[in-house]
């Protein structure tokens, strides 16, 4: 059974603030293209192909916008929850290895 302790502290790191959001958005979108300018040309020389920047936006772009918006605010919450309570994330780490453990 998960603490309900743990999850209602994790949830309220996850609030929706409009002046961080917009500041969250330029930063995924710059690590985003950054992404997006290496991977496509590893992605043609390992397909054989020489497709444009453009067409692996269009193919991969939704899937890596997410991908990076996702860890980027889970990235987040953890750092947020730490500064906060630092036993939170050992609480959590143990209540993992509890789990994980075969008895």
């Amino acid at each position: 059974m998960i603490n309900k302790k743990i999850v209602n502290e994790i949830d309220n790191f996850n609030k929706f603030n409009f002046n961080n959001n917009k500041k969250s958005d330029k930063l995924c979108n710059a690590y985003y293209e950054h992404l997006l300018n290496i991977i496509y040309p590893r992605l043609n020389k390992l397909h054989g192909l020489n497709w444009k920047k453009r067409s692996w936006r269009i193919l991969i772009g939704p899937w890596l916008a997410r991908f990076v918006y996702i860890i980027f605010n889970r990235y987040q919450i953890i750092k947020k929850v730490k500064l906060k309570n630092k036993n939170l994330i050992n609480k959590i780490s143990l209540f993992k290895n509890k789990i994980n453990k075969p008895e």
